[in-house]
């Protein structure tokens, strides 16, 4: 299996994030409208407001949901590095950097509301095989699954395919 390095991880979000960032329109989207409110509705609470009921599923999703947001912050780094990037990707880029930031905090928020512990770091997730790891990944089961070039190109494709 072939190391996928830096930069070629970096290549690989920048692309993503064009073919994203292509589907965009030109225009923003109008502001929506709520629904007017019904009388047999109770009143919405804020979405800043944590909801007491909650399981280990959310309790595990954000903690795994953390440190896929600083991955996140770290390849907007290198992207940002590039000379040359083309300004769409730059600006898709940026606003990744702009609310990743904010969700980690409101994450973190959560977990200490639900006496969950901390989340794992990302250099701890890191450490686990998988998507974090830098380790190259030695098998796969399944159909279509060849690895982390597979993986890449079928990304761009399901983004590909979402534009037309």
């Amino acid at each position: 299996m072939i190391h996928v390095g830096r930069a070629a991880a970096a290549s690989v979000l920048a692309l993503g994030l064009a073919g994203i960032t292509a589907c965009a329109p030109g225009q923003p989207a109008p502001p929506q409208t709520p629904p007017p409110p019904s009388a047999a509705s109770a009143p919405a609470q804020p979405a800043t407001a944590v909801s007491p009921e909650h399981n280990q599923a959310d309790v595990q999703f954000v903690k795994m949901m953390v440190p896929h947001h600083q991955q996140a912050l770290r390849m907007a780094e290198i992207v940002l590095a590039k000379p040359d990037l083309n300004p769409q990707v730059r600006r898709m880029t940026e606003k990744i950097q702009r609310e990743q930031g904010p969700e980690i905090e409101k994450m973190q928020s959560w977990l200490a509301a639900w006496n969950a512990g901390p989340a794992m770091s990302l250099e701890q997730a890191q450490g686990m095989q998988g998507l974090l790891s830098p380790a190259p990944r030695t098998s796969s089961s399944g159909p279509g699954t060849g690895g982390e070039n597979t993986l890449s190109r079928s990304g761009v494709a399901a983004t590909s395919r979402r534009c037309t």
